[in-house]
């Protein structure tokens, strides 16, 4: 009896080390499982696809109502080229990038990019014209070290087939953030650009 327990003892010993040997790796971090790889290649997608057919809006947008691109947007961002979950390439140059909001964004959220934290909010205060104020503060290591307003005004963004704001924020180590606010006529895609 007691051999047969023995037995089961060291059996279930064993499964309990195969079983916890998978969850985190040498480094501490959490291994990648197949549905968060999936997930951020699906991501990498949405952003290519979204990219790609702002710029099918502007080739097709050549009404007397609208007009290709707002003033004030800078064509080059509509080439950026997203290489894997993490990282951008934009004018030959290598950027690490945040998404912030994809299509239906949010006026209200949280984003993590390399020991950054990027929290936004809509202000109680709006335009009158349904316009939001939104509030962007970044954190590194519970400091704030930088902030910027957005105003999201859907009524202006109706008037072209494309607008494209940018905001970039120095910072005290270094560092740019680049804010990117993107509207096609289908969504919007909102990202940050860390450089």
């Amino acid at each position: 009896m007691r051999q047969v327990f023995s037995i089961f003892l060291v059996s279930l010993l064993v499964f309990s080390a195969l079983c916890l040997s998978g969850a985190p790796n040498k480094s501490g971090q959490p291994s990648l499982n197949k549905t968060s790889i999936q997930s951020s290649k699906g991501l990498t997608q949405e952003i290519m696809t979204f990219l790609s057919e702002a710029r099918r809006n502007i080739e097709k947008c050549n009404t007397t109502l609208k007009k290709p691109l707002a003033p004030w947007s800078k064509r080059e961002y509509l080439n950026m080229t997203v290489l894997n979950e993490t990282t951008i390439k934009l004018s030959g140059r290598m950027y690490g990038y945040a998404v912030l909001g994809i299509w239906n964004v949010s006026l209200n959220g949280e984003a993590q990019l390399k020991g950054y934290k990027i929290l936004w909010e809509q202000s109680k205060n709006s335009t009158t014209s349904g316009g939001q104020k939104i509030d962007f503060r970044i954190y590194k290591e519970n400091v704030i070290v930088g902030s910027f307003t957005y105003w999201y005004i859907p009524f202006q963004l109706d008037s072209f087939c494309v607008v494209i704001d940018s905001k970039p924020l120095n910072l005290p180590n270094g560092n740019t953030l680049t804010f990117i606010f993107m509207h096609a006529e289908k969504g919007d895609l909102w990202l940050v650009l860390l450089e």
